[in-house]
């Protein structure tokens, strides 16, 4: 018979591998990459090889994909402006999808700066005008509201306040 411990054991071993076995092989491959060369090497690296890699990544951010989540916010980390953005825009988009599983993740200090809707409008054909900003806005509102912990939690309240300035620039847009 099998000890509890060494039942444990097996079932944290099982576990493990499994997560490692499920991350995507891309990102496996950059959080490599990032482990060795750091967040500039990397971005620069993902520039260098922009039409391959980005939709790949951009692609696994939208499904809020956890491991592509996580390597995303470590690429904030960057000198590279232009990369900087380019991930915090991406991450952007993702919080508007999946707030309760990209929250936790994103430093306090960043996530202000992610309860927006820049991207969102980049992404809209023609790009969009404030009323379907605050249509946006209060959508992502009221998905993390729903959210109940989550929106409770001290990182739920900033990105609902990030999300409140937002809209009172937008309609003070509009009524002027």
């Amino acid at each position: 018979m099998i000890s509890g411990w060494k039942l444990l054991l097996c079932a944290w071993v099982w576990g493990t591998s499994s997560q490692a076995m499920a991350m995507d092989p891309f990102i496996h491959q950059l959080n490599s990459r990032l482990e060795r060369t750091g967040a500039d090497a990397v971005n620069s690296y993902i520039d260098d090889n922009f039409e391959k890699m980005v939709p790949r990544l951009r692609e696994l951010v939208r499904r809020c994909d956890p491991d592509a989540l996580a390597l995303t916010i470590k690429l904030l980390n960057s000198t590279n402006a232009s990369a900087t953005q380019g991930n915090a825009a991406m991450l952007e988009i993702a919080m508007g999808r999946c707030p309760e599983r990209l929250l936790p993740m994103v430093p306090t200090t960043r996530v202000k700066g992610l309860c927006a809707v820049e991207a969102f409008a980049d992404n809209q054909p023609g790009g969009a005008n404030p009323a379907q900003l605050i249509r946006e806005i209060d959508r992502r509102t009221r998905s993390l509201r729903s959210r109940g912990a989550v929106a409770n939690s001290e990182k739920g309240k900033i990105c609902l306040e990030g999300y409140e300035e937002v809209r009172r620039d937008l309609a003070n847009s509009i009524s002027e």
